[in-house]
Order: structure tokens, then C-alpha cells, then sequence
């Protein structure tokens, strides 16, 4: 009941976010963090609001504070997180949050804002190097997109950068179903004439982009 409550007070914000109603979004916000206390779209209204009225640094601590309650969010949170950490020159501690989000949130996100933070400090070589070594462990196609384009600007060692790639894409391929149930979704590495999920016959298929043939 506390989250509907919280969903309907974050409807009412972003009505009088819109409408320019500052105070009136700030009240509607407080009552869905009352209803809910870890409301992450509460704290990104919060940011929002603090951002657009000049108050950064609140809107910083707002939108870190949905990024810790679910770091699931960081993807959607993370392109206004860093526009106020630029507003405001807050290098260190946009590096010490994304730092320890990497330890809390599998996904390449705060991988790419380390790797463009290196990359515009220390150079493209750095970057590269940083953004291949963290791949080894969060293997990702974006990050593999972004590899390469460092690569490219760093003109780096063709043959090491292909390893690289391989070494990425194998373990891409290991960690991604082959085959999933177009009725349930399950997804597994080897096919099954019934689904292990929905037990339906017949539904489980190659995926496209991870057929092993």
C-alpha cells in the first residue's frame, strides 16, 4: 500500500514540477518518501526539482540517495547525476560514487562514466586500459562499443586489442542464454523440448543474436 501511495504522491509532484509549482512538488515529494522511504523515483523527482531551481548539491545527495536504495536504477539516474556533479566541479566525489557503485551494480553504467572521467584527465591509452580491465570481469556490449572506439583514438596495438575483444565476447557468449521460452521467458544455454519453467512442449527456441549455430 505504501508504494501506490508513494507512486500516486509522485504523480502529483511531477504535475506540479510541470506546472511550475515548486513548493507544491516538494510537499507531494516528502509525502511519497513518508509512504516510502527507499521511493527511488521520489528521489529522482526530488533531483529534479533541486536541480532545476539551482540547488545541486541537493540534487546530488537526492539522486545518489535513489541510486543507493536501488542500484538497479543507476542507468536511468546516472546522465542527471553527472550534469549536476559537472554543474559544480565535484570530481572526487562523483569518482568515490561511482567507484562504490561498481561494487553494488554488476552493469557497465558507472564502468563508462569511470572510463570517460580517465579518458579526459589522463588520456585515451589510460581509459583504454582501465575499460579492458574491468571487462574481463563485467564482460558487456556497450562497453565492447566503447573499447573499440578508444581504441581506434589511442590507435592501440591491433593484435591486443583483438584479444581483448575475444576474451569479451567469450565470456558474453558463456553468460547469455542460447535459447528462451517464447511463453514464459526462461531463458538456458541448452535446449529443452519442454520448458523447465512453464513445462509447455515446443516453446523453448534458439535466441537470434546467441544461436550456437
Amino acid at each position: 500500500m505504501g508504494r501506490l501511495i508513494a507512486q500516486f504522491e509522485c504523480e502529483l509532484a511531477d504535475r506540479h514540477r510541470s506546472n511550475g509549482d515548486v513548493e507544491a512538488a516538494r510537499a507531494a515529494v516528502v509525502r511519497a518518501y513518508a509512504a516510502d522511504p527507499t521511493s527511488v523515483r521520489a528521489g529522482i523527482l526530488e533531483g529534479r526539482i533541486e536541480a532545476e531551481t539551482g540547488n545541486t548539491q541537493a540534487a546530488i545527495r537526492a539522486l545518489e540517495r535513489a541510486a543507493r536504495h536501488d542500484p538497479d536504477f543507476l542507468p536511468v539516474i546516472l546522465p542527471s547525476l553527472l550534469e549536476n556533479y559537472e554543474k559544480v566541479g565535484e570530481r572526487t566525489g562523483a569518482w568515490a560514487f561511482l567507484a562504490g557503485m561498481c561494487e553494488h551494480y554488476r552493469g557497465i553504467s558507472p564502468v563508462l562514466a569511470l572510463t570517460r572521467m580517465l579518458e579526459a584527465e589522463e588520456g585515451v591509452g589510460a581509459a583504454r586500459r582501465y575499460l579492458a580491465q574491468q571487462l574481463k570481469d563485467r564482460p558487456s556490449v556497450r562497453g565492447e562499443a566503447a573499447l573499440i572506439d578508444l581504441s581506434l583514438a589511442d590507435d592501440a596495438d591491433a593484435a591486443a586489442t583483438l584479444h581483448d575483444l575475444k576474451h569479451i565476447t567469450d565470456q558474453l557468449l558463456v553468460r547469455n542464454p542460447s535459447y528462451r521460452c517464447n511463453r514464459c521467458g526462461f531463458g538456458a544455454r541448452s535446449h529443452h523440448w519442454q520448458c523447465p519453467s512453464c513445462k509447455e512442449w515446443g516453446t523453448v527456441k534458439p535466441l537470434l543474436n546467441y544461436a550456437v549455430v
